[in-house]
């Protein structure tokens, strides 16, 4: 149970001891290239999702980016440039939190993808070095992924965007948030 704890937390956090906290995807920096070795784009016809390479042949990704021809490449930065060591890989088979895809948009939004072929380590893929526990409150951490930059208009960008965050009490989340439950293993974050 601790380890699905623990891989829900990486699904959208890597820790890091980050200098400033004060960026967010939206509006946050192009990722370095070689920060994300671990980030996986998992595409299908008509979705992109981020995930996570946690070790040579499993990937962690949410629920929600399920859907049918699913692609998961590696060693991605630009999505327009394709590196030379890029591998893509398609799912052996799905697993689902609980097992059950009745998940929330606050809750058991969390699926591990075993890949058909194991991948291989490059330069510019390998999987996240896991941490022993969850993140803590007062905690900075970072999160990267393709995910829209702005917050008028959606826009998708071509590389990965990089921003720290504050760990906060799940309370202060739930201030802003009516809506979310009582108890949650959902985290809180924010600037």
């Amino acid at each position: 149970m601790v380890l699905i704890r623990v891989l829900a937390n990486l699904l959208l956090l890597q820790l890091s001891y980050a200098q400033k906290s004060s960026e967010l995807v939206i509006g946050g920096r192009r990722c370095n290239i070689n920060e994300h070795r671990f980030l996986a784009l998992v595409n299908s016809d008509n979705q992109q999702c981020g995930g996570i390479l946690i070790n040579q042949e499993w990937v962690l990704t949410a629920t929600r980016c399920d859907r049918k021809n699913i692609r998961i490449i590696l060693g991605v930065h630009s999505k327009n440039v394709p590196n030379e060591d890029e591998q893509m890989r398609v799912p052996k088979e799905k697993f689902f939190c609980l097992s059950s895809k009745s998940y929330t948009r606050w809750d058991k939004d969390i699926m591990l993808i075993r890949l058909k072929r194991p991948v291989n380590d490059s330069t510019h893929i390998a999987p996240l070095s896991l941490p022993s526990s969850p993140p803590s409150v007062g905690s900075v951490c970072r999160i990267m992924g393709w995910g829209t930059i702005t917050t008028t208009k959606v826009t998708y960008p071509d590389v990965p965007h990089c921003a720290d965050i504050n760990m906060f009490d799940y309370s202060v989340c739930q201030k802003v948030y009516r809506k979310l439950p009582e108890k949650s293993r959902t985290l809180c974050a924010g600037i």
